[in-house]
């Protein structure tokens, strides 16, 4: 294929974006953070994210990308994508923001080449699987030429054998829009193969039947941009994960982690499955086996150099340089006496009977409930210790460290536990005059975005929050205390912009209501507090 070729095809997806521009949403999992927090868990050096330099390959408006420039001024982005009405839109709202240190460029990965100086993280999410092969060939020399010495990069793609029932949904969209030409006609022409697909399945038990039905369900509620660039987008190859590391490694590029380390812990398999995988001293083909046992349809892969020196053998200091977190809630209230008593303590996990842990020791329930106090907290090894002290004091500091030391790598591997190598830069504590990042205002601001009410947080995650919540929200600059939220909320509520009723009934006792507004104020701030939105 002539550049000629590769540029005009280029131009064309360019121009389907344009037409249907994809939403830039946020993502946890592929943020700078979680790359260099994975890195360092297996011994690796990743860059200080305060001057880290980073590219997103298929950047869209910036969404994923944005945040981080924020929090970190001296750092540099660079976003690049083919959609011009994407990049136009991610620029006006850096220049809305201030932001300086941040890039959108409107070319092709093809055009990218080692002028433009070597980047500590690589971020390439929701590309690989669906640009034509010269692209996928690029991408992975990119991600080699352009990587530093120490960097991370980060690739996601559709993964066999999960990805070939769901590529059977596909073709039956594909194929019953075939017909039509308007990019809307062949959306809408999809999803009446989504609901003939339901329809027909309606009853049926096989195996086969639920998966299929589970997987039109599924895509029927993706928006419209969702639908088009995943489902009918002209190129979507899905790869066995052996098959993808082989062709990183011919561009001198090695298998670090997946961004969810559950993914790769074999003890999450039942027992026998986990004891005949244990004995492989191969990371690869462990993983792929995984694969086939858990029919994984989707991989999110951290590569680095081939050179660089990795240790998988996950050692508790390396552990104590980390943040912990996890969501957990007692069966019990916490009180003096279950620090006395050898009764086994239940904890929930992410609010799920069904999962929990036990402890029956002093110095692990002191653990866990100083996690209990601590939800939204990532805290490090030494200041868990420090509160479970504080809480059983008759069990020696060396104690409860063993107790962590004992438990804390299953928890992490398990996915009970999220990790951070650097603590999240955020407020805790609800302060006087409460602040959200001026990046979450301006998305504040143009809300409802896609029909919800959503706002990027501190670790590039989602929040969602109520119509109602919007007027505390507006109020959260810094500048208004916690009493003005309260009384702008009362005023809402008096006048009936925001409803407050009981038995079909508006309350309109000023008693009640300025109760209510002052309840809704502080579990607003409450959730806030809890899910790393507030920096001031």
């Amino acid at each position: 294929m002539t550049v000629s070729d590769q540029k005009k095809i280029s131009k064309v997806i360019g121009e389907k974006y344009d037409e249907i521009p994809y939403v830039s949403y946020p993502f946890e999992y592929n943020r700078p953070e979680n790359l260099r927090t994975i890195g360092a868990l297996f011994g690796m050096n990743p860059a200080k994210l305060e001057k880290a330099r980073v590219l997103e390959l298929g950047c869209a408006a910036g969404g994923n990308v944005i945040r981080f420039a924020e929090i970190y001024p001296k750092s540099y982005t660079l976003g690049v994508d083919l959609s011009n009405v994407e990049i136009k839109h991610g620029l006006d709202t850096i220049k809305k923001l201030g932001l300086t240190n941040i890039e959108l460029k409107c070319m092709s990965i093809t055009d990218l080449d080692e002028s433009h100086g070597k980047f500590d993280y690589i971020i390439c999410h929701g590309v690989y699987s669906w640009v034509p092969e010269f692209v996928r060939e690029k991408i992975l020399e990119v991600s080699n030429k352009l990587l530093a010495k120490d960097g991370l990069a980060f690739i996601s793609y559709n993964t066999l054998p999960g990805w070939n029932m769901v590529g059977t949904v596909r073709e039956l969209m594909l194929y019953h829009a075939s017909n039509f030409q308007t990019e809307q006609d062949r959306l809408s022409q999809a999803k009446h193969a989504l609901s003939f697909l339901k329809e027909s399945l309606e009853g049926a038990e096989t195996p086969h039947a639920k998966f299929m039905n589970d997987a039109a369900v599924m895509m029927a509620e993706k928006e419209d941009n969702y639908i088009r660039h995943e489902y009918l987008a002209e190129e979507n190859k899905a790869f066995y994960f052996h098959e993808f590391i082989e062709d990183a490694r011919k561009h001198g590029l090695e298998y670090v982690g997946d961004s969810d380390l559950h993914r790769m812990y074999v003890g999450n398999l039942p027992t026998n499955a986990a004891e005949k995988l244990g004995s492989i001293n191969d990371i690869v083909k462990t993983e792929q086996y995984i694969d086939f046992i858990k029919n994984t349809q989707f991989r999110c892969t951290l590569l680095c150099h081939k050179d660089t020196q990795l240790s998988r053998n996950i050692t508790f200091e390396r552990v104590k340089q980390l943040y912990l977190t996890c969501i957990i809630h007692p069966e019990e209230p916490e009180t003096k006496d279950v620090y006395t008593s050898m009764a086994i303590s239940k904890f929930y996990i992410n609010n799920n009977k069904d999962v929990f842990l036990s402890a029956s020791s002093a110095g692990l329930k002191a653990v866990l409930y100083a996690l209990v106090d601590n939800i939204g907290n990532p805290l490090s090894v030494k200041e868990l210790v420090d509160l479970a002290f504080k809480k059983a004091p008759n069990v020696s500091k060396e104690q409860i460290e063993a107790e962590i030391a004992q438990n804390v790598a299953r928890l992490i591997f398990s996915g009970y536990f999220k990790i951070f190598a650097d603590k999240p830069v955020f407020k805790y504590d609800i302060s006087n005059k409460p602040k959200i990042s001026d990046y979450a205002a301006y998305q504040m601001s143009i809300c409802p975005q896609n029909g919800k009410y959503w706002f990027t947080n501190q670790t590039n995650s989602i929040v969602a929050f109520e119509e109602y919540q919007s007027h505390a929200l507006k109020l959260l600059d810094g500048k208004h205390t916690v009493d003005d939220v309260k009384k702008e909320l009362f005023q809402k509520l008096k006048d009936g912009v925001i409803n407050a009723n009981r038995d079909n009934k508006k309350i309109e006792d000023e008693k009640e209501l300025k109760e209510i507004a002052d309840t809704l104020t502080m579990q607003t701030l409450n959730y806030l507090r809890l899910n790393y939105a507030l920096v001031g």
